[in-house]
C-alpha cells in the first residue's frame, strides 16, 4: 500500500519523469510584468516512488513552470534581456518540445497543440520553510526595507525541527515522449 504523495513529503529528484502537459498558456508575469509561457503538467511516470523506504504515489502530481519571452524595463523592451530570453526560452522549451524557432510568434504564440504531450523531464523539490504570520515589528521592519514580511520559521512542536514543505518542479525538458 502506497502514500499518496503531499507537500510534506519531499519530492524525487530524478531524471526519469514522462509528464503530460495539460495546459500553455502566453500571458503576463504578475510580478515582473514581464510576458511568459506559463506550462502546466501532471507526472504520468512513474506511477510510484520509493521515499525514505515507503512507496509514495506520484502519478497526477501537478506542477507549472514558467518560460520568459521578453524583458521588458517598464514599457521599453530590453533588447539585450530579451535576447537572453529568447536563447533560454529556445534551449528549455521550443528545441526540447520540437517547435522551430523560425515558425514561433514570440508575440503571439499558439500553444493549443501542447495539450496532451508527454514529455521526458526531469524533476525535483523546491523546498519552502513554512512560517507563522509576522509580527507588526517583523512588517515595520519589512516595509522599510520594501520587502515582503516574513514571519519566523515554524517548528515542530515534539522534534523541534524547522517544517518544510517540498513542492514539485521540472527542472528540464528533454524531449518530446513518443507513445
Amino acid at each position: 500500500m502506497s502514500t499518496k504523495w503531499n507537500a510534506q513529503i519531499q519530492f524525487p529528484t530524478d531524471s526519469n519523469f514522462v509528464n503530460r502537459i495539460t495546459g500553455a498558456t502566453y500571458e503576463r508575469s504578475k510580478s515582473s510584468g514581464n510576458p511568459m509561457i506559463i506550462l502546466k503538467c501532471e507526472v504520468v511516470r512513474p506511477t510510484e516512488v520509493e521515499v525514505n523506504g515507503e512507496m509514495v504515489k506520484i502519478a497526477g502530481v501537478k506542477t507549472t513552470s514558467y518560460f520568459t519571452t521578453q524583458k521588458f524595463d517598464g514599457d521599453i523592451l530590453d533588447a539585450a534581456g530579451s535576447e537572453r530570453a529568447l536563447e533560454t526560452l529556445t534551449k528549455n522549451f521550443l528545441t526540447p518540445l520540437r517547435i522551430p524557432v523560425e515558425e514561433f510568434d514570440i508575440e503571439n504564440p499558439v500553444l493549443d497543440s501542447l495539450k496532451g504531450k508527454l514529455i521526458y523531464s526531469q524533476m525535483e523539490s523546491e523546498v519552502e520553510e513554512r512560517r507563522k504570520s509576522p509580527t507588526a515589528t517583523q512588517i515595520a521592519a519589512a516595509n522599510e526595507k520594501k520587502e515582503r514580511p516574513l514571519g519566523d520559521i515554524m517548528l515542530h512542536p515534539v522534534t523541534g525541527k524547522k517544517l518544510i514543505n517540498y513542492w514539485p518542479k521540472m527542472r528540464t525538458i528533454f524531449d518530446i515522449c513518443e507513445e
